[in-house]
């Protein structure tokens, strides 16, 4: 008994799901299939698990969770391209390392900040273990780098923030999520974020469809198919609770809620409940990994998980009640998903796939688990096709597929009516019997009154102050033995109020449910469901929104803009909303950055910024552009600043020189729109022209394509451009700058001609096509400087290479004149003239103006007539 004592105190307030299991970085050349899933699941103790905190969030995600969703993708049929793609998560950060830590920081980067390329090796499927490590999918993506909980000073420890991630410190008192109805909540938070970000996804194909010939066609692209990507990871996130809800385990109400305690009395009575509820729960996933002393007590199975019966006794088994069946299922969970796991030779698991673990094996339904593995496989693989079938379903060619399983693998209660609202995916619950299984450690009876008392006075207490931290532990000392004197008895009431229940209804739910007045409410903690609602209404701080309309990564409107800790972001008036204290947020103030309070979401958007354009089309604003490209100014292009800048600038640059009067989106056949534009035309965006437009003019040049010529164009601006690209729309930081052509009768810009067309290196080429049965054989061409509203630029001499040319690539030179432009802009500038006398080149004409001797910006005009 003492032994046993021992390895409650240990593991007591670990409750986990399916066992989420994370391993030791693993490379990104090996295999994350089924096979190698099952490998890492089937380890056992052999080493390589992450301890919580930022280990985890750079860990190899390889656990039961992960098998299950993957396998649950590959029924759904998805793209075997996504569910085997092992670098889903690609984004910037600012190179620095983690705050207080020699780890590099993985959270990304605000725009300006963004100087390193990251691809973290993780597949979707991995994804859906997150949430037994992190706090939110967002806490996650930030590498675990914040603590994004409500706790003062006494429950921070030496070691950043692995205190608040770690489940005897700190997650374990919010576990309730996992739970219940609770659980159903946190899945339809993340499936409905899933189900929106397909939904935009599809708009955007929609819109992009429009603009087959936009020189900005190939970033739209990789728009799209990151939006998938990501409305799937939303969905593998989600398929965590939708799995857990089908563990014996977890097919119950629990107490507890998912907000984290701000009191020491309050945060040591939560730990106290998620240790009793781990207790009931099943305890095995940390017994296998103890000390060696403790080993052999590993062969005292989970009673509340465990498929089959215990002992020995043929009525010792799980069973469980669902929705449009008949009778009583049974049923298993954490930790005994495959045979490697099982407690011995034969003994029941769930059917997951053949012994290879490489196809998705066929079940008869004749096995014990059949029904409980068809109806959660059938639910998790739904969820998935539905996500994918709002989306565009561009690798299956906008087509759902077929099922990956053949139909007769299929619950046919599951069929037919969206996952979210069908009861057969949720509210099945164990028996009364089943119950009363789970308040039993091997052979040690928890409904015995001697053995609650003593759980009640000496383990719980102890095991929920488990931390490692003397000053935290002794502090809590004061507070236990009010608590004992509380605990015990209300544990023997639950504990006896539990054997007669059983005994009356053993084949009833209404203990797994909570029905009953005197298991409703325990350690001064509620029931699971009377928690539920926070959840769906966005009360959890530290959760993201429901809706990704609410959504934003800009600072919240303190009235101190900078702040010292995470603690500081959460006490501030933002409306309850949660948030963490970004270090590198841009400052209004001075232009630069400081430490400053942000949503939760923000790392998401950041993160998934390719895939978000809408979002970044609307909320992107002319301060943080400047900012990346002062970040890239002056250096070269391969540099991860200016490569930043691009990606950042791309999809609102339009190819334009002026923003005021006449801008045609589509003239002469060019598309002269920004990607943001056509965003905006489709209806999926609105925003300020002014306030993050790029009119940046630019033209192919030689052979090159309007998409690199775009690219190069915006790399160029983003090296040299000054502040005022934006308020300044012909000044660019180049040499030269355009201006709509003037005075060209008989002609039409070329279809394949920028308005501008401005390139760098001080020239500027316009493209022109003759009108039908027009004359091009003998022209004489004046350019002149130009006045143009506001933007009137003065500049001493230039001198200026005038130049006429033809063919199809503009490489043959009809004509070249060179000269001197007076550009002072008092009214009265010089000329410079080139006659041209050529015969039988064709219908189009290229002009080319070179600053031979380039100084400032100039504004340059023509003027076409007979010699």
């Amino acid at each position: 008994m003492r032994r046993l004592s021992v390895l409650v105190l240990v593991v007591a307030v670990d409750a986990l799901a399916w066992e989420s299991e994370c391993r030791d970085p693993v490379a990104a050349s090996q295999p994350r299939d089924s096979a190698a899933i099952a490998a890492s699941v089937c380890r056992g103790t052999s080493g390589g698990f992450c301890d919580p905190g930022l280990p985890f969030a750079r860990g190899s995600q390889l656990g039961e969770h992960t098998f299950i969703t993957r396998l649950a993708m590959r029924w759904a049929n998805l793209p075997p391209t996504m569910v085997d793609d092992n670098q889903v998560l690609k984004y910037w950060t600012d190179g620095q390392n983690a705050p207080g830590t020699s780890t590099p920081s993985i959270e990304p980067a605000p725009t300006g900040k963004m100087s390193r390329q990251l691809t973290r090796v993780l597949s979707l499927a991995e994804l859906a273990q997150l949430h037994d490590g992190s706090h939110s999918f967002a806490d996650f993506i930030a590498g675990n780098e914040h603590c994004p909980l409500w706790f003062d000073e006494l429950h921070r420890d030496a070691d950043g923030n692995t205190a608040c991630h770690a489940f005897r410190a700190h997650m374990g008192a919010t576990n309730s999520a996992h739970f219940g109805s609770q659980v159903k909540q946190m899945y339809l938070l993340y499936h409905r974020v899933a189900v929106e970000t397909a939904s935009r996804c599809k708009q955007l194909s929609d819109a992009f469809a429009t603009a087959g010939g936009h020189p900005a066609i190939g970033a739209m692209n990789d728009a799209l198919d990151a939006c998938e990507l990501e409305a799937l990871a939303f969905e593998s996130v989600a398929s965590h609770f939708l799995a857990d809800a089908f563990s014996t385990g977890h097919q119950w109400e629990r107490w507890g809620s998912p907000l984290h305690p701000r009191t020491d009395e309050a945060f040591l009575r939560a730990h106290m409940l998620a240790a009793t509820s781990g207790m009931i729960h099943g305890w095995r996933a940390i017994a296998r990994d103890v000390d060696v002393y403790l080993q052999p007590l590993t062969e005292e199975h989970d009673q509340l998980s465990m498929p089959g019966a215990f002992d020995d006794e043929p009525d010792a088994s799980v069973r469980s009640v669902y929705a449009g069946a008949k009778g009583l299922r049974s049923g298993g969970g954490d930790l005994y998903a495959l045979q490697c796991l099982a407690p011995r030779e034969g003994a029941h698991v769930l059917p997951f796939a053949d012994g290879a673990y490489t196809t998705l094996g066929p079940d008869d339904g004749s096995r014990p688990l059949s029904f409980q593995y068809r109806r959660m496989m059938t639910c998790l693989g739904q969820s998935f096709r539905e996500v994918y079938s709002f989306g565009p379903m561009r690798l299956r060619q906008g087509a759902l597929p077929q099922w990956g399983v053949p139909e007769s693998q299929l619950d046919p209660e599951v069929l037919g009516m969206p996952v979210p609202s069908n009861p057969a995916c949720f509210g099945h619950r164990v028996t009364n019997a089943s119950m009363v299984l789970g308040m039993r450690a091997g052979q040690v009876r928890f409904d015995q009154p001697g053995f609650t008392a003593k759980t009640a006075a000496d383990l719980l207490p102890i095991a929920a102050g488990v931390r490692g931290d003397v000053g935290f532990h002794r502090k809590l000392q004061a507070l236990l033995p009010r608590l004992n004197s509380r605990m015990r008895p209300e544990l023997t009431r639950l504990a006896a109020n539990f054997a007669i229940r059983a005994a009356r209804d053993p084949d009833g739910t209404g203990l797994s449910k909570m029905e009953f007045a005197e298991n409703r409410e325990l350690l001064g903690f509620a029931r699971n469901q009377d928690g539920e609602a926070l959840v769906g209404s966005d009360g959890v701080p530290y959760l993201e929104r429901k809706s990704k309309l609410t959504w934003s990564d800009a600072p919240y409107d303190r009235a101190s803009l900078t702040c010292a800790d995470d603690l500081e972001c959460l006490a501030s008036a933002d409306g309850g909303r949660g948030g963490y204290c970004d270090r590198q947020a841009y400052d209004p103030r001075d232009g630069g950055f400081a430490p400053r309070c942000m949503p939760v979401e923000a790392p998401l958007l950041r993160a998934f910024r390719t895939a978000e354009l809408v979002y970044w089309c609307q909320n992107d604003d002319w301060a943080r552009l400047t900012a990346a490209r002062r970040a890239c100014r002056g250096k070269p292009a391969s540099s991860p600043e200016c490569v930043a800048c691009v990606e950042v600038h791309l999809p609102h640059v339009r190819n334009a020189c002026d923003p005021g009067e006449g801008f045609v989106g589509i003239a002469d056949g060019v598309e002269r729109r920004s990607a943001c534009d056509v965003v905006a035309d489709a209806g999926l965006a609105s925003f300020v022209y002014s306030r993050t437009t790029v009119h940046l003019p630019y033209a192919p040049v030689g052979l090159e394509t309007p998409a690199e010529a775009l690219r190069r164009a915006t790399m160029t601006a983003c090296q040299t451009a000054d502040s005022e690209l934006n308020q300044n729309p012909h000044a660019y930081g180049f040499t030269d700058a355009g201006v709509p052509v003037m005075g060209l009768p008989g002609f039409s810009r070329s279809g394949t001609a920028a308005l501008c067309g401005l390139i760098p290196g001080g020239e500027h080429w316009l493209r022109v096509r003759a009108n039908s049965s027009f004359d091009l054989h003998a022209w004489k061409l004046t350019l002149t400087t130009q006045k143009v509203g506001p933007w009137a630029f003065k500049a001493p001499t230039t001198d200026v290479e005038l130049q006429f040319l033809a063919g199809p690539s503009c490489t043959q030179v009809l004509g070249t004149a060179t000269g001197g432009v007076d550009v002072d802009g008092d009214g009265s500038p010089e000329e410079l003239s080139l006659t041209w006398n050529a015969q039988n080149v064709g219908d189009e004409l290229c002009i080319r103006v070179r600053a031979t001797n380039p100084t400032t910006r100039t504004a340059y005009g023509y003027t076409l007539a007979a010699p």
